[in-house]
């Protein structure tokens, strides 16, 4: 079992609302989870359910109600150890790409960054504007930038809040190789998203949010099990089996409950069929999300 590099625990945040602001809006309330080394955790949730106020948070932007976080046991996060991609990330419009990412350099304590530099603005193909302005950049141009930014100063903990925005379908598979490079070197990353197809095919860990609380949390196989999980069995038969749907040559297929395989399979070999698949279904995330979610979704 891996051991947790970031930590929260029973995290509270409220804003001030109502007129003349003597109310407070709860946000997030009693926030708590934990980011395994090395994972590849996705921070999900709908609009409004506190995802962007977490990573508030965790960067020491705002100051939580209570609650703490960790890192490695230790409070709050070295902020060299950190990458951070915000949502929408507000740069300097008339400096350009190297001028930026050269003056983030010396910020953390980089020497020499330009290898860094150029290393990262060629694997995310943005070297080609590293001396235009940054407001003759395009959108997702800008977001490839934030995320050589954040990248720079070799980090162990990525924290991205929708890396994915604003890239059109080749921009979001670069960034997703990327992300996996650098989850196969070690790294931890945390990150909010809501295409929840990225998430599903570059995380092993889910974090789900929903008004403020915790929903889930745990491995991403796990959530796309459920608990009750259907099996899919696939065989070759010379006679139509009741209740499978035909797919063919011959084969025939069946899905049915955790507790129904076994006496299943039984059947179907002492029937003299040739079973060539036994194999666990899982469902998508949406299907999962949207159970977690429940009828509460279209409130948030």
């Amino acid at each position: 079992m891996r051991s947790a590099l970031v930590e929260v625990e029973d995290l509270y945040l409220s804003v001030p609302a109502g007129p003349l602001h003597m109310q407070r809006k709860p946000i997030l309330q009693g926030v708590r989870f934990a980011v395994p080394e090395g994972a590849r955790a996705a921070y999900l949730g709908p609009n409004g359910a506190g995802k962007t106020s977490t990573f508030r948070v965790l960067c020491r932007l705002v100051r939580p109600d209570r609650g703490y976080v960790r890192y490695r046991g230790k409070p709050w996060i070295p902020p060299r150890r950190m990458g951070f991609l915000p949502e929408q990330p507000y740069f300097y419009r008339n400096l350009t790409p190297r001028e930026l990412l050269r003056a983030f350099g010396r910020l953390v304590g980089m020497r020499a960054p330009d290898a860094a530099i150029r290393h990262w603005c060629a694997r995310l193909e943005v070297a080609h504007v590293l001396d235009q302005r940054l407001s003759a950049c395009s959108k997702g141009q800008l977001q490839r930038i934030g995320l050589v930014l954040a990248l720079l100063h070799d980090p162990e903990f990525l924290l991205l809040d929708e890396p994915m925005s604003g890239l059109d379908p080749l921009g979001r598979e670069l960034v997703a190789e990327v992300l996996r490079e650098v989850a196969a070197q070690g790294k931890t990353i945390l990150f909010s998203t809501h295409i929840l197809g990225d998430a599903e095919d570059l995380c092993d860990h889910a974090i789900v949010l929903h008004k403020g609380r915790v929903r889930y949390e745990g491995a991403m196989e796990a959530l796309l099990a459920g608990e009750g999980r259907k099996y899919r069995i696939r065989f070759r038969a010379a006679q139509a089996w009741e209740g499978a749907r035909a797919l063919g040559g011959g084969v025939q297929e069946v899905v049915c409950g955790a507790e129904e395989k076994e006496m299943l399979f039984a059947r179907l070999v002492q029937a003299g069929a040739e079973v060539l698949e036994l194999a666990p279904l899982r469902r998508s995330l949406e299907e999962a999300f949207s159970e977690l979610i429940g009828e509460d979704r279209g409130d948030a």
